[in-house]
C-alpha cells in the first residue's frame, strides 16, 4: 500500500514540477531550471506589483475623468466616450505639467538670484528675503538719485562753462577788434591792423580787411603781430598807464630792414614812460639799440656780458 501511494505521489510531484517549469518558461520566454525558480518567481512577483500599481493609477485617472474601465460610456448618457478628446486632454495635461516644471525652475533661479543680491547672511525664508530685497532696492534708488543729481549738476556746470567760454570768446574778439589792440598791432607790424578769430582759425587783417591765416605768416611777422596784441592787452589792463616790459630777443626773426623801425617803436614806448628790458644775443640788434638809444640820453643803458674763456 505504501509503495503504491509513494509511486502515485511521486508521479503527481513530477507532473506538477513539469507544469511549473512550463509556466515559468512560458512567462519568461526561456527555459528555466529548478535552481532558478526562486529568483524568477521573485521577479514575477515584482512585475505583478508594478502592474497592480499601474492598474490602480489607471483606475484613479478613469474615475477622475468619469470614464468606465471597459471604455464604455460614462454613467451620464450626455458624456459619450471620445478617444480623440481624451488624447487632447492628455496632451493638455502633459503641457500643463511641463509649464509648471518650467515655472518652478524659473522661480528657483529667481530665488537664487535674490539670495546672491542680498548675501548669504539672510535667512532663506521668503519673508526675510523680501525684506532684505526692499533694503537693497532702497539703496539702489538712493544711488540712482545721487548719480542722477551729479549728472544733472555736471551738465549744468558744463552749460555755464560753455556760456562763460562763449562770452570770453566774444569779449576777446571784441577786444581784438578794439582801437587800442589795432593801434598796438600796427605799431609793431604796420602791414596788419588786427587779429580775428574765424572758423578756420586765427587770422590777421590788413587795411583792406583781407584775412591771412596766422600760421602762414613768417616767423618774424607772426612774432611782431603777437607782440603788438600782447602790448595792446597790457595797455587795456593798465588803463593806458605805462608799465614794465621785458622782451626776450623779440626781433631776432625780423628782417634787418625792419629791425630799425621796431627798435624805434620801443624807444617811443620808453619816451611814453614805459620801462623796457630787451635781451639779445644778436650783435646787429645790439648795435641798432645803441644807435637809437642815444636819443634817450642817460635813460638808455646797455650792458654786455663777457664771452666765456675758451676751454
Amino acid at each position: 500500500m505504501l509503495g503504491e501511494q509513494l509511486g502515485v505521489e511521486t508521479a503527481e510531484i513530477r507532473h506538477e514540477t513539469d507544469r511549473i517549469r512550463r509556466l515559468l518558461s512560458g512567462w519568461k520566454n526561456e527555459d528555466v531550471s529548478e535552481d532558478e525558480w526562486d529568483s524568477h518567481i521573485e521577479s514575477l512577483r515584482r512585475e505583478r506589483q508594478q502592474l497592480d500599481q499601474r492598474v490602480r493609477e489607471t483606475r484613479s485617472e478613469l474615475d477622475r475623468l468619469g470614464l468606465s474601465p471597459d471604455g464604455k460610456d460614462a454613467p451620464s448618457p450626455e458624456t459619450p466616450w471620445d478617444p480623440d478628446h481624451f488624447q487632447h486632454l492628455t496632451e493638455q495635461h502633459r503641457q500643463a505639467v511641463a509649464d509648471l516644471d518650467d515655472e518652478i525652475h524659473d522661480q528657483s533661479q529667481l530665488l537664487e538670484e535674490a539670495h546672491r543680491s542680498v548675501g548669504d547672511t539672510v535667512d532663506p525664508d521668503w519673508e526675510s528675503l523680501l525684506a532684505a530685497l526692499e533694503h537693497v532696492l532702497a539703496d539702489r534708488r538712493r544711488d540712482y538719485r545721487n548719480v542722477t543729481a551729479r549728472m544733472i549738476a555736471q551738465v549744468a556746470v558744463h552749460r555755464v562753462l560753455d556760456d562763460v567760454a562763449d562770452e570770453e570768446a566774444r569779449m576777446i574778439q571784441d577786444g581784438l577788434e578794439g582801437a587800442v589792440i589795432r593801434e598796438s598791432i600796427r605799431l609793431m607790424c604796420p602791414r596788419y591792423v588786427a587779429l580775428r578769430f574765424t572758423e578756420d582759425g586765427l587770422v590777421v587783417v590788413d587795411d583792406d580787411d583781407d584775412e591771412f591765416p596766422v600760421k602762414d605768416l613768417s616767423t618774424g611777422a607772426r612774432e611782431q603781430v603777437f607782440l603788438g596784441s600782447r602790448l595792446g592787452f597790457a595797455r587795456l589792463a593798465l588803463d593806458g598807464h605805462p608799465a614794465f616790459l621785458v622782451l626776450d630777443d623779440a626781433f631776432q626773426h625780423s628782417d634787418w630792414s625792419r629791425r630799425e623801425w621796431l627798435v624805434q617803436q620801443v624807444v617811443t614806448l620808453v619816451e611814453a614812460g614805459w620801462q623796457v628790458l630787451y635781451f639779445t644775443m644778436d650783435d646787429h640788434i645790439r648795435d641798432v639799440f645803441d644807435s637809437a638809444g642815444q636819443q634817450l640820453g642817460d635813460r638808455y643803458v646797455s650792458l654786455s656780458l663777457p664771452h666765456p674763456p675758451p676751454p
